[in-house]
């Protein structure tokens, strides 16, 4: 078959629309290069976020991307990515998601549709395996921004991680604080960590010297980091920590413990 990359955006464009997400990643990277279509860095953002859960070469072509892109493209690309999701997800909800995969998969190479078969039907549930982590990231994310705190110490682990998402340190950082404020244990832990080894934020040795402290007694590791922490301190940093955890174990006071 005679290579036409217009003809594999097209079949690319399909998969992608049924939650395929080596398709989205080879869809994001011929937007972004006008490969078979016109450039369109937001599009090609959108599609590279959400391959991003399953591929480290999609995350590498989203850093790239980015690094040519204004903010405001960026942030137009993450909005759009949102928008593909919900649509995903709304598809898996109500059942009608897969249709088309499940009786075609395609041949990426060639770019053409070839017949089912049970490698293709492997693909397939690998792709709508794919949408389940997009779905579950969705619904933390929206459970985050309604104020849940376990959703927003996990919405923390994906940006930290890179779990589905773009590396984000100054993100994660500022989920591991909402949680923290809301008196969820491992968060302030997160944050005493965050805060002592620069982790998206400033390095603060009074602040991680605080936020250990609070979660102390009950999470043991916030206690031995603690006392090492306490080693590097002076005694005038020290007096400002338990002072910051006095603040802190005040306006927490009116939250219930979360473990």
């Amino acid at each position: 078959v005679v290579k036409d990359p217009v003809a594999a955006v097209k079949w690319y464009r399909m998969a992608a629309d049924n939650g395929d997400l080596s398709a989205l990643e080879k869809l994001g990277i011929c937007l972004a290069s006008g490969n078979g279509a016109a450039i369109d860095r937001i599009e090609a953002s959108a599609c590279l976020q959400l391959a991003g859960v399953s591929t480290v070469e999609a995350r590498d072509h989203l850093k790239d991307l980015h690094s040519k892109m204004p903010p405001a493209q960026i942030e137009a690309g993450r909005v759009r990515a949102e928008q593909i999701q919900a649509k995903i997800s709304a598809r898996v909800a109500d059942g009608t998601l897969g249709v088309n995969f499940l009786s075609v998969t395609f041949n990426f190479n060639r770019a053409v549709p070839v017949e089912m078969d049970e490698q293709g039907k492997g693909l397939a549930r690998a792709s709508l395996k794919n949408v389940e982590q997009l779905r579950e990231f969705t619904e933390t994310k929206t459970l985050a921004e309604h104020g849940d705190a376990v959703a927003q110490s996990n919405l923390a682990g994906y940006y930290y991680e890179g779990s589905g998402v773009p590396v984000d340190l100054v993100l994660a950082f500022e989920w591991t604080r909402k949680a923290a404020n809301q008196g969820y244990v491992k968060s302030q832990y997160a944050l005493g960590y965050c805060y002592a080894t620069g982790k998206g934020v400033p390095v603060n040795l009074v602040e991680a010297y605080a936020y250990y402290a609070l979660a102390a007694p009950t999470v043991n590791a916030a206690a031995g980091r603690l006392g090492e922490l306490a080693k590097t301190m002076s005694p005038e940093q020290i007096v400002v920590g338990r002072k910051r955890l006095d603040e802190l174990q005040a306006a927490t006071a009116a939250q219930p413990a979360r473990k």
